[in-house]
């Protein structure tokens, strides 16, 4: 017994150096800050042999070995065929980070984060790194101002702060937030965005607002609040996101009629988004497990040109197989996180999908933090509920 112990605290110190490292390597993305690309591949290496100890020092039943080798044979072949480690170190964290709880992860995420928000952002007062001032188009009808403070643009500002709250709320609140709080992250929220402008930031913002009071609503002669059903079925959450990011534009190449005019008109409020994605569905193919390209083709097309929507990245730049499984094991984890009464944390499961569907954030962990809890959720259920409720 006494062995077994000390296996799991083994475990437990490699997952923790995991994550910090995974954090660290990935969180001054889309800063002005570039970390050296030897210590990047070194850190990368690291990563990996922490997953072959984890790995060889943890015993499965059959079920689980077939879930590490399927997790494995995607991470392997999306590395060999697209050069980039991002995706691959992702699935893998899948095994390593099962040894820790929810709550514990999203410690590490928040604090880690913010010392690296705040680093990044006295640097930039300093003038030790630029601050970017952007001018940004709205809608293509009007022209603002904002400093991204050491961050590439105002909206990856508001990525590293939205998705810090965000966390600080899953981190903290398990079933729903009260009144006092949902005030208190409105305030906060505004403030966000008065600061960088991200029309997508606001409109996450205002769906966390409006289902946390969905979520304090009770009908008399009920025992669970009224909300709670909404966030029972995933794949409407998901669907809602594949419809956005892949559907429209899809619609956008066989664009007839009045359809074209409505398509025109969404795609002016989402800051041409929709084109952009169209623009890659006839321009590049679609392979089974990606493949090395850039867009710097439609660049020369279109002059400026931004992918801004994750799940045309995900697809295009990583393939059929790694989006299927990314799409499967969300699906897989919100309904276990329904069955163990996580709704704040499903919640923001759900708008991270939205939120993906308007900016380049799945594969990003760094914003997108929720695809560091996978391991946990799927494979350390009881523990969870125990420090959660």
């Amino acid at each position: 017994m006494r062995e077994y112990n000390d296996l799991l605290g083994f475990q437990r110190i490699i997952s923790i150096i995991f994550l910090i490292f995974i954090l660290i390597s990935t969180s001054f993305t889309n800063t002005l800050v570039t970390l050296p690309k030897s210590l990047n591949t070194l850190i990368t290496v690291l990563l990996f042999l922490l997953y072959l100890i984890i790995t060889f020092s943890s015993s499965y039943n059959l079920k689980n070995f077939i879930e590490q080798i399927v997790f494995l044979v995607i991470a392997v072949f999306s590395y060999i065929l697209t050069g980039a480690s991002v995706f691959s170190i992702l699935l893998l964290s899948v095994n390593v980070l099962r040894n820790l709880q929810i709550k514990e992860i999203l410690r590490y995420y928040f604090y880690i984060r913010l010392l690296v928000i705040v680093v990044i952002v006295l640097l930039s007062i300093m003038g030790i790194i630029d601050n970017n001032y952007v001018v940004i188009s709205k809608a293509g009808l009007y022209r603002v101002s904002r400093y991204a403070f050491g961050y590439a643009h105002p909206n990856q500002l508001a990525q590293a702060l939205g998705s810090l709250l965000l966390a600080y709320y899953s981190m903290n609140y398990s079933r729903k937030l009260d009144y006092s709080s949902i005030i208190t992250y409105s305030i906060v929220s505004i403030t966000i965005y008065q600061l960088t402008l991200s029309r997508a930031f606001l409109i996450i913002s205002i769906l966390f607002i409006i289902f946390n009071f969905i979520l304090n609503i009770k009908v008399v002669g009920h025992t669970k609040e009224v909300g709670i059903p909404i966030l029972r079925y995933s794949e409407l959450w998901i669907g809602l996101a594949l419809f956005l990011s892949l559907l429209l534009p899809y619609f956008m190449t066989i664009q007839v009629g009045e359809l074209r005019f409505i398509l025109y008109k969404i795609n002016d409020l989402l800051s041409s988004r929709l084109t952009f994605s169209a623009s890659v569905m006839e321009n590049y193919p679609l392979s089974l497990f990606g493949t090395t390209f850039s867009f710097d083709k439609l660049g020369l097309i279109y002059r400026k040109f931004a992918v801004d929507v994750g799940y045309i990245n995900l697809l295009y730049s990583f393939g059929l197989v790694p989006f299927l499984a990314f799409i499967i094991t969300t699906n897989i984890v919100c309904k276990k996180l329904f069955e163990l009464n996580f709704y704040v944390l499903l919640l923001v499961f759900y708008l991270m999908l939205l939120w993906a569907s308007m900016e380049n954030i799945i594969v990003n962990c760094s914003v997108d933090f929720v695809i560091l809890l996978f391991g946990s959720i799927l494979f350390n259920q009881k523990s969870n509920k125990v420090e959660m409720i």
